[in-house]
Parts: C-alpha cells; sequence; structure tokens
C-alpha cells in the first residue's frame, strides 16, 4: 500500500493488485469504506487495477546470499522470505532456479517448477565463508547470468538478496543482463543498498530495496517485483481526509471482502497547530501605571480552536484578563487572549505561558517587562556530559520564535568556532560530535543572509552535494547546479523538487542555450551540448576550429563559435569542392568557404546568393546567431555584410574581430590597445575602453561594466556618464539584471542592488561571511539564486527588499553557553591477529569477532576500517560504512588473507573512531606451496539422468622437493551432491615430481545443470578448493499426456473437453477439445502433479492422476478417461483424492478434485450421490474397514462445508472386500486404496 498525501488534505492510495477474480464494481465509492483514526472518511474517487487476467509466465532465478555475515537473523528472515515467495508463485506455469553464493556460487537446483523440491533446498542452506558478487554473476556456467539466460520463458527475472557489502563491476551486469533481457532486482538485508546493486536494478528494469528487516518487507518487496512482471498496474483511491494536530493517520480501508490498514503521515506544513502572535510579549515595567494587558491572537491553523486553559510560570506578575474557557473558533479564524502583568518594583520580571488545548499539543508564550529582545542560550546549563552521536537540546529564550538562530560550537583552548546549523522555535536537537572534549556553544542572531535563513528559505536545494555553482534556465522554471564533482543537475525553480541527473560528469563552464531546450559544457577546446530533459550528449563539436565558423551561444559574457557543417544538400551546388560549410540555427543562410572565396547560401538550397572575396589577411568569418549579418575578419580589418541586402554594412581598418555582443545591437572590436564597440544598425562607433578591463553590456545595451586593476566602473554606453565606481577589492562578484537597469554585486559582507537610472539609494542586505559562492537573478527578475557549499535557495526578490537597509549590521545578537562535556568512548582494538599459515597466492577467509569490541557503558562509533595499504596481501572482504556498537558487545571483521612472500606478512588494519585512528597488527605467515592444482575445470558432458560418466583427471602435482602429503579429499556443495570421487582415501602421499590423479563421477539423479568442488587438505590445514565440477543431467521438461476419452459403459470414443489441472494450486492449466474420436495430445511442464479429467454435459468424468514431480524420461503418458452418464449407477473413482497415510486427514492437493464434484451437484441439484470407501488387505480388516469408513466420511464432511446439504450424500464402505487390483504388488495396492462415487437420482 503506498499512500500520497502531498496534496493533503486530498490523499491517494495505490492498491496493489488484489485477486485475478477481483470485482471491478467493489471499486466504486459507494463500495469503499475508510477510516481514519476511528473517523469516517468518504471517498473522493476512484479507478481499479488494471490486471492481467492471464498470468504470464516466468522464469526466477532465486541468487540468495549464504556468506558468514549472513548467520543468524538475516538467514532466518532470508529463508523464511524466499519459502513464502515461492509458495506464492504460479508454479504450474512458472520455473525457479535456486543459486547461493558466498566466495562461490552454487547452483542448489536448476529450473523447476516442484515446490517441494525448492523448499527442501531452501530448508537446507547454511551460511559460510566470504561474499563475492563477481564469482555469484559472472562465473561461466553456473553464474546467475548463464544461470538466467536458459530459462523457457520470455520473461526472466534474477532476485538477489543480500547483506549488499561486496563489490562488482555493475556495468559489466547489466550489460550482460541486457543482452538476453534478464530483469535483474536487488534486495539487501540490514544494510543500506549499495550504488553498484542500484545502478544494475535500474539498469536493467528491474526495482531495488534498501536494508529490510523483516520477512514481512521482503515479502512487500516481491509483490512489487511480480506485479511489475506481469504488467499490472495499481488501482487508486482518493479522499478528503480531516485536519489534525497529529501527524500520523491510522487508516483502515475496505474495498468489498478485503481490508487494508495502514498508517501515513500528514506532510508537516499541513499538520493542525496552535499558532499565537506574537510569541513573545514585552510589558513595560512601570508601577505606577497598574496593571498593564498585552493582546495575544490565537488561531487554530487548519483545526478548530478550543483552548482549555492558560498557565503562568510567574502567577504573581503574570497572568490573563478574566474570561470564561473554553475559548473556541473555527479553524483560521483569530481569537484574543489578554496576558496581564501587575508591576510590584523595578526588578526585571519573566514568564512562560502554557496555552492548553483540546486535540492539540500545548504551546507557549514568553513574556518579560522588558522591551529589548536579547538572545538567551538556556540548555546546556554546563557541566552536563554527552556521549557521541546523543542528541543534545539546544535552547533559547528572548527573541520572536520565528526568528532563525545559528548555532556555533568551540572546543576549549581553541579559538575557532564549528558550525552546527540553523533553527528557529526556540530548540534545537543537535547530535554531538565525536570529541573528549570539554566544549560551549555560541548562538548568533541570524541577518539577512545566512546559511540558517538559506536552509529555511521556500525554495532549498540540500541533497548533500557539495555545490560549486548554479543559475536559473532562460525560462527561470528551472535551476542547473553543478557540484564540486562534476555532476550536472536540474530542478524545480518553484518547489526544489529534483528534475535530470545529467548522464555526464561536467569539466568546465556550462549555461543553458538561448532559444533550445539544450544545455552547454565548455571547455578549453570544445562544446558538449545536451538535451535538458534526460540529459544525453546530444553533440560535442570543437570550439573555434577552422576559418567558418558560426556564433553558438555566450557563456560567462564570451561568445562561442563552431563551425556546423554537416549541410548536404551543398554536394549539389555548382563546383561544390568547399573547404568548410556553416549555418546558424536561427537564421536562414549558409557560408561555404574556398580558398580566396566566400560563397553564401539560403539554407537548405543549392542556388548562390552572392560571393565574398578574401585575401591572403583573412582570419575567420563569423555568422551571427540571431541576425543576418557575417563578419569577415583580416588581420587588420573586419568588415560586416548584410546578407539579406547582399552589401558590406561597415568596414574598419585597424581593428580586428573581437565578439559580438550577448546584446545583439553591437559588434566588438580589437585594436592593439583597446576593445571597440560598434552598433550594428549603423556602424557607429559608441564605447572604447582598454584590453585589459573585465567587462559585461547589460542585456538593454544601455551600460557596460568593467574591472580594472583597481575599481568597478559602470557607465552609460552612449553618454559616457559614469552610473556608479567602487573599489575592486571590495568586490566578489556581479551581474545585470536581465531586463531591468539594475546590477547587483556582491562584497565581502553584503549584496548590493543598484537601480542605475534612478536616484533611489541602493538595495543592501547583510551577507553571512564568505558563504555564497555564486549569485544569479531570474529571467523575470522575481528571484535571486543564492549558491553556497551545501545548499542553493531561491530567495523572492520582494521578500528581501523588505529587509534591506543602508547600514550593514555590525554587532549581532549572540550569547554564549558555559562549558559542557562530549565524550567519544573508546573501542577497545586487539593488539594482534594471526591468520594461521597459508600458501602462496591462495587465499584464506576469516571471521574475527574479538578485533573490536566495547567494555563500556556507552555505545561506542566506528566511522570506517580499512587495511593501510592498497597492495596488502591483507584485505577487507567487506568494507563497513560507520557503525555503532552497543555497550558490552563486540563486532566482526571479516578478512582475508592471501599471502604474497614467503615467511611473515604484515599490515595494519586501521579502525578510525571519531578523530582518532587504532591499529591491529595483521600477521600470516606464506608457505611455498610446493604444488600446483593442474585441474581448475572439470566439466562433465550432459548425460541422462540415472546413467553415470566418470572421468580421471590430475588433480594436485608435488612440484616442491619434499613428500607432500594429502590428509583429506571431499566433494564440497550446498546440496545432495551428484559427484562423487572413487576414493578418498584419509591420506596419501605425493613424492617430489608426482601427481594425484582421481577418479571423478557424475551421476544426476535430477534433472538440470549441477556444479560441486573438488576440496583437498595438506598436511592437515585448512580445506582448499582444487577443482570445480560442472555437469548436466538430462531429463524431460515437457511431456506429452495423450489418451482417449470414452463412454463408461459401452466404451465406445467419445468427444469431449480435457482439462489438466495443477493439484498443488488448484489452477487448470490447460484445456483442449478431443477430436471426432475422443483421442487427445497435451504438451505438459515436468516437476508437477497433475489431475486430468474430461468435461461433457451430461457426464461425470473420471479423473487421472499423473504425478510428474519426479524425473521424467518419457516422451508421452498415455491417459484413457471414462465418461459416466448421469443416472447409471456405475462407481466413479476419484484418482486424485489423498490422504495422509493410515489416516482419513485429506491432503490439500485433493482439493481440486473434490471441488468438482461440489460444483457438479451445485449444478445437479437433482442428484444425490454415495460416497464409497476401499483400502488395501494391509493391516485387519477390521480396521481397514474403520479407515474405508472414516476415508468416505472425510470427503463427506469436505463436501458439506461446501453448501452441499447433507441429505443428499450417503456412506459405504468396505474396507479390502472389493479390490480392483492384485494386492500382492504395490501398484494393485495403489489401486484398492481409492474413494469412489456413484450417483444416485
Amino acid at each position: 500500500m503506498d499512500v500520497n498525501a502531498s496534496d493533503f488534505p486530498v490523499v491517494e492510495a495505490q492498491i496493489e493488485v488484489l485477486d485475478v477474480d477481483f470485482d471491478a464494481e467493489e471499486f466504486k465509492v459507494d463500495s469503499i469504506s475508510i477510516f481514519e483514526n476511528g473517523q469516517n472518511i468518504l471517498p473522493i474517487s476512484s479507478k481499479p487495477p488494471s490486471i492481467n487476467p492471464k498470468a504470464m509466465p516466468l522464469s526466477v532465478v532465486f541468487a540468495l546470499d549464504v556468506s558468514s555475515s549472513m548467520n543468524g537473523r538475516r538467514f532466518d528472515i532470508l529463508k523464511a522470505s524466499t519459502r513464502k515467495i515461492i509458495r506464492k508463485l504460479p508454479l504450474e506455469i512458472t520455473e525457479v532456479a535456486i543459486a547461493t553464493f558466498n566466495a562461490e556460487v552454487t547452483l542448489n537446483r536448476d529450473f523447476t517448477h516442484n515446490c517441494t523440491t525448492l523448499i527442501n533446498f531452501v530448508d537446507r542452506l547454511s551460511g559460510l565463508g566470504g561474499t563475492s558478487f563477481e564469482a555469484a554473476f559472472f562465473t561461466k556456467n553456473t553464474g546467475l547470468i548463464d544461470i538466467a539466460k536458459k530459462g523457457k520463458s520470455d520473461n526472466k527475472l534474477i532476485i538477489f538478496i543480500s547483506d549488499g557489502m561486496a563489490l562488482v563491476n555493475d556495468k559489466r551486469v547489466a550489460a550482460l543482463a541486457n543482452s538476453d533481457s534478464i530483469v535483474v532486482n536487488c534486495i539487501t538485508i540490514d544494510r543500506p543498498i549499495s550504488n553498484q546493486l542500484k545502478y544494475i536494478s535500474l539498469e536493467t528494469d528491474g526495482n531495488y530495496y534498501s536494508d529490510l528487516s523483516s520477512e514481512e518487507e521482503i515479502d512487500w518487496a516481491f509483490e512489487r517485483i511480480y506485479n511489475k512482471s506481469q504488467g499490472n498496474s495499481y488501482g487508486k483511491i482518493r479522499w478528503k481526509s480531516r485536519y489534525s494536530c497529529h501527524p500520523e493517520k491510522s487508516t483502515q480501508l475496505k474495498i468489498g471482502q478485503q481490508t487494508f490498514s495502514f498508517q501515513y503521515q500528514i506532510p508537516g506544513k499541513m499538520v493542525g497547530r496552535i499558532e499565537v502572535s506574537p510569541d513573545q510579549v514585552s510589558f513595560s515595567n512601570d508601577k505606577q501605571a497598574g496593571i498593564a494587558f498585552e493582546p495575544v491572537f490565537i488561531k487554530g491553523h487548519n483545526v478548530d480552536l478550543n483552548i482549555t486553559s492558560v498557565e503562568s510560570t510567574n502567577p504573581a506578575f503574570f497572568g490573563i484578563k478574566p474570561g470564561t474557557f473554553p475559548l473556541t473558533s473555527k479553524a483560521n479564524e483569530l481569537n484574543l487572549l489578554e496576558l496581564s502583568f501587575l508591576p510590584n518594583d523595578s526588578i526585571q520580571a519573566a514568564a512562560k505561558y502554557t496555552i492548553k488545548s483540546k486535540g492539540c499539543p500545548d504551546v507557549y508564550v514568553n513574556a518579560s517587562s522588558q522591551g529589548r529582545e536579547k538572545l538567551v542560550l538556556t540548555n546546556p546549563v554546563g557541566g552536563e556530559e554527552y556521549t557521541r552521536g546523543e542528541k543534545v537540546p539546544v535552547t533559547w529564550s528572548g527573541i520572536t520564535k520565528s526568528k532563525p538562530v545559528d548555532l556555533f560550537y568551540q572546543i576549549k583552548g581553541d579559538n575557532k568556532w564549528l558550525s552546527i546549523g540553523s533553527a528557529t522555535g526556540y530548540e534545537k536537537n543537535w547530535k554531538a560530535v565525536a570529541l573528549n572534549d570539554s566544549i560551549r556553544i555560541k548562538g548568533v542572531v541570524s541577518g539577512d543572509i545566512t546559511f540558517g535563513n538559506l536552509l529555511t528559505a521556500p525554495v532549498s536545494i540540500d541533497d548533500g552535494s557539495s555545490f560549486q555553482s548554479a543559475c536559473y534556465s532562460k525560462s527561470g522554471n528551472e535551476i542547473l547546479s553543478l557540484s564540486t564533482d562534476g555532476t550536472l543537475k536540474s530542478w524545480s525553480a518553484k518547489t526544489g523538487k529534483p528534475g535530470n541527473t545529467f548522464e555526464q560528469v561536467f569539466e568546465g563552464d556550462y549555461a543553458y542555450m538561448p532559444g533550445f531546450n539544450r544545455v552547454v559544457d565548455v571547455t578549453s577546446d570544445s562544446i558538449k551540448v545536451y538535451t535538458n530533459r534526460n540529459g544525453l550528449l546530444m553533440k560535442e563539436m570543437p570550439l573555434g576550429e577552422g576559418k567558418n565558423l558560426t556564433s553558438l551561444t555566450h557563456v560567462n559574457n564570451k561568445e562561442l563559435y563552431v563551425t556546423l557543417n554537416n549541410f548536404h544538400y551543398l554536394s549539389h551546388a555548382e563546383d561544390s569542392r568547399f573547404i568548410d560549410v556553416t549555418s546558424s540555427p536561427k537564421i536562414n543562410y549558409s557560408i561555404a568557404r574556398k580558398k580566396s572565396k566566400l560563397h553564401v547560401f539560403k539554407t537548405g538550397t543549392s542556388k548562390k546568393e552572392f560571393s565574398i572575396n578574401t585575401g591572403p589577411s583573412f582570419q575567420k568569418s563569423i555568422l551571427h546567431r540571431t541576425r543576418s549579418i557575417l563578419a569577415v575578419s583580416n588581420t587588420n580589418s573586419t568588415q560586416l555584410y548584410n546578407l539579406k541586402s547582399k552589401s558590406l554594412e561597415l568596414n574598419l581598418e585597424g581593428e580586428s574581430f573581437y565578439q559580438f555582443s550577448d546584446c545583439p545591437r553591437f559588434v566588438i572590436t580589437q585594436d592593439t590597445l583597446n576593445y571597440n564597440i560598434y552598433y550594428l544598425k549603423n556602424g557607429n562607433r559608441v564605447f572604447s575602453f582598454k584590453k585589459q578591463n573585465e567587462f559585461d553590456i547589460s542585456p538593454s545595451g544601455l551600460s557596460i561594466a568593467q574591472i580594472t586593476s583597481d575599481s568597478l566602473t559602470i557607465t552609460d554606453i552612449s553618454t559616457r556618464e559614469v552610473l556608479y565606481s567602487k573599489p575592486h577589492k571590495d568586490v566578489a562578484q556581479y551581474q545585470f539584471f536581465p531586463e531591468s537597469d539594475k546590477f547587483l554585486f556582491l562584497q565581502k559582507d553584503s549584496l548590493v542592488i543598484l537601480d542605475l537610472y534612478s536616484k533611489r539609494a541602493a538595495d543592501k542586505f547583510f551577507v553571512q561571511s564568505d558563504l555564497i559562492k555564486k549569485i544569479d537573478v531570474s529571467p523575470n527578475e522575481s528571484s535571486v539564486l543564492i549558491t553556497c557549499d551545501n545548499v542553493i535557495a531561491s530567495l523572492e526578490l520582494e521578500d528581501l527588499l523588505k529587509t534591506s537597509s543602508l547600514e550593514i549590521k555590525k554587532k549581532l545578537d549572540t550569547d554564549v553557553t558555559p562549558f559542557f562535556n562530549v565524550l567519544s568512548p573508546e573501542p577497545g582494538v586487539a593488539e594482534k591477529i594471526t591468520f594461521p599459515k597459508q600458501y602462496l597466492q591462495i587465499p584464506v577467509e576469516d571471521i574475527f569477532s574479538d578485533i573490536i569490541n566495547n567494555s563500556g557503558k556507552y555505545p561506542v562509533f566506528i566511522d570506517s576500517i580499512y587495511v593501510e595499504s592498497d597492495n596488502s596481501c591483507f584485505s577487507l572482504v567487506s568494507a563497513p560504512g560507520g557503525f555503532a556498537i552497543k555497550a558490552m558487545e563486540k563486532s566482526e571483521v571479516e578478512l582475508r588473507f592471501t599471502p604474497l612472500k614467503t615467511g611473515l606478512n604484515t599490515e595494519e588494519l586501521v579502525i578510525v573512531s571519531g578523530d582518532k585512528k587504532y591499529i591491529c597488527r595483521l600477521e600470516g605467515t606464506g608457505m611455498e606451496k610446493g604444488f600446483d592444482h593442474l585441474s581448475g575445470q572439470i566439466n562433465f558432458p550432459a548425460i541422462n539422468v540415472f546413467s553415470s560418466g566418470d572421468t580421471i583427471v590430475p588433480l594436485i602435482k608435488n612440484t616442491g622437493t619434499e613428500p607432500l602429503s594429502i590428509t583429506g579429499l571431499r566433494i564440497n556443495t550446498q546440496h545432495k551432491s551428484n559427484f562423487s570421487i572413487a576414493s578418498t582415501a584419509n591420506s596419501r602421499n605425493l613424492s617430489p615430481g608426482d601427481t594425484l590423479w582421481v577418479n571423478v563421477s557424475f551421476s544426476p539423479e535430477v534433472r538440470g545443470r549441477q556444479n560441486a568442488f573438488i576440496q583437498l587438505r595438506v598436511d592437515n590445514k585448512d580445506w582448499l578448493k582444487s577443482s570445480n565440477l560442472y555437469g548436466e543431467g538430462i531429463a524431460k521438461r515437457n511431456v506429452i499426456i495423450a489418451g482417449k476419452t470414452m463412454h463408461g459403459i459401452t466404451k465406445q470414443p467419445m468427444q469431449s473437453i480435457i482439462e489438466i489441472t495443477d493439484l498443488n494450486s488448484g489452477n487448470i492449466v490447460h484445456q483442449k477439445h478431443t477430436n471426432d474420436g475422443g483421442a487427445f495430445a497435451i504438451e505438459a511442464n515436468t516437476d508437477l502433479n497433475y489431475s486430468i479429467n474430461a468435461n461433457l454435459n451430461g457426464y461425470f468424468s473420471s479423473s487421472e492422476n499423473v504425478n510428474l514431480t519426479d524425473v521424467q524420461t518419457r516422451d508421452t503418458i498415455w491417459v484413457n478417461l471414462e465418461l459416466i452418464p448421469i443416472g447409471q449407477s456405475s462407481a466413479i473413482k476419484l484418482n486424485n483424492v489423498f490422504f495422509e497415510t493410515g489416516k482419513a486427514e485429506i491432503l490439500d492437493v485433493s482439493k481440486a478434485e473434490l471441488q468438482r464434484v461440489v460444483t457438479f451437484l451445485r449444478n445437479r441439484k437433482d442428484l444425490k450421490i454415495e460416497v464409497h470407501g476401499h483400502t488395501d488387505n494391509i493391516g485387519t480388516s477390521e480396521s481397514n474397514k474403520v479407515l474405508s469408513r472414516l476415508r468416505a466420511m472425510a470427503v463427506k464432511a469436505y463436501i458439506i462445508r461446501h453448501n452441499i446439504s447433507d441429505d443428499r450424500i450417503s456412506v459405504k464402505y468396505f474396507g479390502e472386500s472389493k479390490p480392483i487390483g492384485d494386492n500382492s504388488t504395490e501398484a494393485g495396492r495403489k489401486a484398492n486404496r481409492r474413494v469412489e462415487i456413484v450417483f444416485v437420482e
């Protein structure tokens, strides 16, 4: 059940698929009932789920982590949830394989439909060893990808369940899976999922689920995986909830016969609450004036107001104007509460009012007899002790509740203050940092633009990234952010919600392209163009390469040029051997260059408009991106051509082209000393300035800003009047507004907005020192974008202007707490860990429980664990992130030792806790192994089940100079092995140069691929893996069930409909008409237990049991069915009714057969039946008679429970007295153990 309350009070719930047989009528609004916290709620609208009426076949591979780290509770969850999922699958059409992995991968059971077999394998699983996702996915033949791709179904799934700690080549996994259309779904238990597993899931169109901690949560995840695989969609129900001061809504939703119980939270801003204004009241302390009253306005935000009482902590001075309670009003209506103060003397007084209401938390008003606000930190009070990670409640008073306070901490003896963050509302719970020191806290009432204010801005972006810069899109609807790692993302400028993460790392400057839905990444030599919607790379072009260029866009006041030369239509032009061709996306002209001429064409045609001669001093031609203007730049001259009029508009001698301005009014040239600005319209020069000056022209073209060596100067271009001047050292950033004649610049401690052509004073805002990295003004000039290290905020300019001041606040309202203590309990770390002796280059893994311990009474936090050297013979099997060790507990560490040299190998294991590092010395002795494994992989050819194949292989060779003692040899696997070694003598010796040969057999008892490992021990040391074994047992995955239907009396062939039912699920899996002669042939999956019967009006069919759960080697199974005419008294054997051995308890697989009888009796209310019970001759005659009676009575009881009248069913029992088979054979005795029915009219 997924609930979306973002549009509260309207709530929408997504309802999972209920059942293939659900009634869409149940989804009508009048048929749905909703209760929230016991209150009846009426639904607004509903939409039923879309369910695929026919379940689609699946090939599912369960990939189960059985490493040591999964032992205990995780392993219990893994096994229980896997069993539950397998039982829920429609195995009549779904085949399942089970693979387990630790340091190796084992195919426990190849694809099968047999539920019992699969459950038995899950029950036998145990955990051991390390974890290798690489082995799990990539091992040949038995790796997950190779297993899955041999599934019969086109719909192939891998369900990967692990504690998610190992590493894997995620891109390779995704590529291999996608090449065979395999969907990978990843689930982690008790640990956050890794980015690699997320990538694999998303790239293969799967789902991922992180840090699940119960069987129920994994079951929930599987439901979503399964519904997605079936193409099922969710139903939706919307209702209008009721506001409440308590965010949690306990909800019960009833649809038809199904009831869903769940909880959801009202979004924070929509939770009801009692609001008071002001929440800080100050009385004048004039004793002569007598009692004073101050009004407080109070309302219920979204909820009705019902004030039951008001209490004061200082009732001798502070009270309320007499009135009656409760004080009530409708939601969002103001009411008045008058507080009173009775001066007694001139001593300052204060009190806290508690306002109690029905159904909502208490609210408070602080009152004092002083008028001036003063921040007072009230907690910590000094001397307390907090442990690392514990919440430190920082509280304050003395100011308006809504004012943000920036908080900092300082270590005793250190002058530096470190940021804690910002908060409002008189309280912040701060998580104590990793220190063993005395510290104190300072609070600062926030100014205009502070980190605290940015965090609480209406649009605030904080996703954990370290931001480098951000800007608005040209429409102003989006924000584009660049992180310090080169990640580019887009966000909604209205809400701050994330939009798109670009697929490439950005290496240079970036910008939106005006007029296009594109984003560019600009480096020193190229420009990359991306789509804005999905972040895909569209094109990469070299910058300024060639001599025939197009003005593409402006980034950071610099014009960028490229050659767009993919215009195939010019190939038909007369003498079309051009050096290069370029065109602008915005105008209708193309320029083609030859050695000494430029040819002008209309875009899309091969007809030449006119030509321009170029001389030896020609440098480049530049096509304007929005106007039909071509600039031709030579060494000491520039010409501008009007392409429409085919004329030379401007000829400038002694000046070369620099760029067109972003404002389309100007062209900028350069001579030896200066930049020169000319009007494109008339060619008049309007402004010149020194080339070393940084500059920017306003979008309107009226003014220019220049940064010189000592000042920022803004000048009117046409009049040369200096509009503003400021020393350069005080200016960090500057920007013209996009439309109006305003200018913004940032100083160290202030942000200034100038209105250049009005006489009004500048707007000035206090800025927290070194806070802002980048500023940008929105295209409609309604807001300004502030980029800091960890947050991007969009501030409304109208709101900001209300707080501007001419004088910067030089003094801030601050307060400091006394010193208190933060403790970081230290872990106990073992001084040394020693691995047993190990052969060179052969890894061994072990879990050490005594490396890190906590013997104290507080939790110990471990930030990271790593091996000091990257190229060490020691390594972590898994790399855990931060975790806590509870008091008096230990933490396991899994390590791998792969000796690189003989003798002692050493390394340091580093455990980081806070700012301290603890060292555990790792030791292990490497030995010359003196042997080689000779058969790493032993592959048997595929052979029939129950046959055998063997091979003699060299296993190990003594390459040393001393005798080698083989003290153990075995087959190791997670399941019963079909591989064997002819001799497993406990000990054998190999002389130098000798080779151990072994005879390995493969005798498959089950169908499908199988693997195992040969392990051996040398000199009684740890078991070593010597060889991988792989084989495949051949048996039928499908068989033909064929036969005839005939009249039960005359034995003549009859046409009918054949029905094959899977007894495990009770579902009909095949339905087919016989031919005219009553013959049929149906292909069916093996591994299932079937009931087969015929269906013909007026007849009741015998049934046959075809159990294919055992290995099948036959191609065809023959079955004959009899159709008994209703009214005949012939006995019909119920071949698919089964009982517990020697008992009368009906097994579940019998339900399909008995339900067939029930349905028949419901349709023929005129019929009665006799139920006959029979047994074989095992046991005494009397006991068999009793058993036959009890079994016949059990069948009668089942039918009666399904609403068939008792008087329509009679029972007869015969014990062993009426055999139909030979009791001396098992087949005969099985035939004699039967229940029959006889129809009686």
